[in-house]
């Protein structure tokens, strides 16, 4: 796609070269403007196909395109100044014509203007630089067509700076989900789990408290139904489904815990459910959906869409679907547990582990409502997806599936609702090692005497490594979950 668009600018200016010198007499400036856009648009095509990551690719995508417009411009400009017409409305045109990429750019790609307003800011200071040694011949003024191609090219820049920075855009342009959820939300979700999800307990550690130089409490989900903190989140998306279109059976895609959430929350609502599970997930994660009725959909995480064959499903056979993180009703849910923590005791801190976002934005919604409360999220190093995407402002995602130990962080992006409440409530993402998560699980077993699975450990892994700063602060982390079989457990914490 980037070497057709490359060729098709290239090809576009070099018509209207072409064109041009036949009613124009050609100069030195007209030549060397004409090969610097040709260059520019080739290499843009080059770097688009080689350089790594998706949304680069595609803000130099545009870019491309924007110099085929670019080269549309010239011809018509160029040929205009050689007959002697439209001098004085050859800007205006310039400022006209210099919207047609920025609309494709921004309104019907949805792509980022920045790789086309950095193009334009260079090319175009180029081009006026060029004009100021060109000499003038008659017939046409060398100097005169460069400036306009300059000209062309800094308003197109101008538009894309200031398209990126309408309110409601992310720094690229792009319009961004709004944060919806509140803590009625979550009122409302506390109310539907009452009586059917449990109110876990928190547990302390001296040891801990010394070592973090902190006042730690830790929010044992491992002792929820289903053996994590997903099945806040599913139970309250499935109650929260009209009884019309709940009775037809619910769909999702999960590494196991969100699974086994649905899988009960369906059971316990009588109606069917349908899980998509990558080959690769914990066996006991697998079997408890299957004993709770669900039927699984196995997939390959590394070479298959699982949201892909979630929508399939859900269109061939009538269900609704739930994703894991990405709704507002499984995030209401997430907060509850978080609800509780605060009901407690109040906290400085709360450190939830991040995957999806799901549960680091439910508890984030309580704690800033219980004042200036700091919010940590951990995820593992290779799957920094969030942390990267708090710190450039927009969703970042990553190339493959990250390779980690936890298999509930495995996700290459947050979503775009998770990601609207952690842009605004999160403070800080931290990364740790899966040697610090097995720390974490070898500590947590050792001297809480419970068993973490490797994503149920992250947070509790971030505050061991003493990379955050928490001292003299009541800190509430959460002990996501314990889903993980016996002979895994064994092999990792005897590493």
């Amino acid at each position: 796609m980037a070497i057709l668009l490359a060729m098709m600018s290239t090809v576009s200016i070099a018509a209207g070269e072409f064109f041009a010198a036949g009613v124009a007499k050609r100069t030195k400036a007209n030549e060397v403007t004409s090969m610097m856009f040709v260059a520019g648009v080739v290499l843009t095509g080059i770097v688009a196909v080689f350089w790594p990551g998706d949304p680069t690719r595609r803000d130099l995508l545009f870019g491309g395109l924007a110099g085929a417009s670019n080269g549309v411009v010239i011809l018509l400009l160029y040929v205009a100044y050689s007959r002697g017409s439209l001098r004085s409305a050859a800007p205006v045109a310039a400022v006209v014509m210099s919207g047609v990429p920025i609309a494709w750019d921004v309104l019907i790609s949805g792509s980022s203007p920045s790789g086309t307003a950095w193009a334009g800011i260079l090319l175009g200071v180029a081009a006026i630089a060029l004009s100021s040694y060109a000499p003038g011949e008659s017939g046409i003024r060398s100097e005169g067509i460069a400036m306009i191609t300059g000209f062309n090219l800094l308003v197109q820049a101008g538009a894309s700076w200031t398209v990126a920075r309408l309110p409601g855009s992310d720094r690229y342009g792009r319009a961004m989900t709004t944060n919806e959820l509140d803590v009625d939300d979550v009122a409302r979700a506390a109310e539907r789990l009452a009586g059917v999800a449990h109110i876990t307990p928190e547990l302390t550690s001296r040891t801990l408290d010394e070592r973090t130089s902190a006042s730690v409490r830790l929010k044992a989900e491992c002792f929820q139904r289903t053996g994590s903190f997903k099945f806040r989140g599913a139970y309250n998306a499935v109650a929260s489904l009209p009884e019309s279109i709940r009775r037809s059976g619910v769909v999702t895609f999960s590494s196991g815990n969100h699974g086994q959430a649905i899988a009960l929350a369906a059971k316990l609502h009588g109606i069917p459910a349908v899980i998509v599970m990558p080959h690769d997930a914990p066996s006991a994660k697998r079997e408890a959906a299957i004993g709770y009725g669900a039927e699984i959909v196995g997939y390959d995480r590394y070479l298959q869409s699982r949201e892909a064959i979630g929508d399939t499903l859900a269109a061939d056979r009538g269900l609704t679907l739930i994703p894991p993180f990405d709704s507002w009703d499984v995030m209401a849910g997430q907060g509850t547990l978080a609800r509780e923590l605060f009901a407690s005791e109040p906290a400085d801190a709360i450190v939830a582990c991040v995957g999806g976002g799901g549960l680091i934005s439910g508890c984030a919604t309580i704690a800033k409502a219980h004042g200036d409360v700091r919010v940590i999220g951990v995820e593992p190093e290779a799957s920094d997806d969030v942390q990267r995407s708090l710190a450039e402002g927009r969703r970042v995602t990553l190339d493959t599936p990250p390779v980690t130990i936890a298999d509930g962080q495995q996700t290459t992006s947050c979503g775009d609702k998770t990601f609207a409440v952690i842009r605004e409530l999160v403070d800080e993402v931290a990364l740790v090692t899966d040697a610090e998560i097995v720390a974490a699980m070898r500590f947590a077993f050792e001297r809480l005497n419970i068993v973490l699975e490797p994503s149920g450990a992250s947070a509790l892994a971030g505050v061991m490594s003493g990379r955050l700063d928490l001292e003299g602060q009541r800190v509430g982390v959460t002990l996501s979950g314990g889903n993980v079989d016996l002979a895994r457990f064994a092999a990792l914490t005897a590493e």
